[in-house]
């Protein structure tokens, strides 16, 4: 895996991707650079899972060679916001240790590539990673407190009535219309 890293400079903007080979061939790499051109760092984030409606927190660690840890700044995306809005994953944690609490959408179930960007400002490193909710069945629950109402309606055009005895609806509407106590 490659990290993205990027400086603005000016007008022009430096993009440094995991290695790269100088004019006289040497291997360069982030960590070679003068700490002023490095940018923020990001711990490697491994796939995770949870079930619906179980929320997941996600740790990992921030750094930055040059900024103060507290100036970095973290926002998340994510690709599914059917099963995690991005607006559902919130940061935790001072300093290197950091946490995301990812909470899915409720009653959702799939998958969802997250992104988690730490800036200084300057530049920035995005980590992505593949979140996995599983679908939880539920059985049936009775609950034996519950009021239970009975509901009557009527054929349209009056299909019930016409099937009846005309003495059968008589006293049907009788024995409604006397049981309003």
């Amino acid at each position: 895996m490659h990290t993205l890293l990027t400086r603005t400079v000016g007008v022009a903007v430096l993009a440094i991707v995991g290695a790269t080979v100088g004019c006289g061939g040497e291997r360069n790499t982030a960590e070679s650079l003068p700490p002023s051109q490095r940018g923020p760092t990001i711990s490697e984030i491994q796939n995770q899972a949870t079930i619906e409606d179980v929320s997941k927190t996600v740790a990992f660690t921030v750094g930055d060679p040059d900024t103060p840890l507290e100036q970095l700044r973290l926002s998340a995306l994510s690709s599914n916001p059917a099963v995690v809005a991005t607006n559902s994953i919130i940061f935790e944690g001072v300093g290197a240790e950091r946490k995301a609490l990812i909470q899915p959408t409720l009653y959702a179930f799939g998958r969802t590539t997250i992104t988690i960007r730490v800036s200084d400002g300057l530049g920035e490193t995005n980590r992505s990673f593949q979140f996995v909710v599983s679908p939880v069945t539920e059985p049936p629950i009775f609950n034996s407190n519950a009021v239970w109402q009975k509901v009557e309606f009527s054929e349209p055009d009056g299909a019930a009535n016409r099937s009846q005895p005309t003495g059968a609806q008589t006293n049907q509407t009788s024995a409604a219309a006397g049981s309003g106590r």
